[in-house]
C-alpha cells in the first residue's frame, strides 16, 4: 500500500507541474484559469494526503 501512495504522490507532482505550465501568466483571472486553479489545488491536496498517510503508517508501525 505504501508503494501505491508513493506512486500517487509522484503522479500528483507531475500533474502539478503540467498545471503550472498550463497557467496563463499574462492574465491570472479566475475566469481564464478556473480549471487550472482547481487542478493545482486538487493535486496539491492529493500529494499532501499521500505524505501524511505515509507518515501516519510509519508512526503506527513504530509503536
Amino acid at each position: 500500500m505504501r508503494k501505491l501512495r508513493i506512486v500517487l504522490f509522484i503522479i500528483s507532482i507531475v500533474l502539478l507541474t503540467f498545471y503550472l505550465f498550463d497557467l496563463d501568466y499574462s492574465n491570472l483571472n479566475w475566469s481564464n484559469n478556473k480549471g487550472t486553479y482547481i487542478g493545482i489545488v486538487s493535486t496539491a491536496c492529493l500529494g499532501f494526503a499521500m505524505i501524511i498517510s505515509n507518515h501516519h503508517d510509519r508512526k503506527r508501525a513504530q509503536k
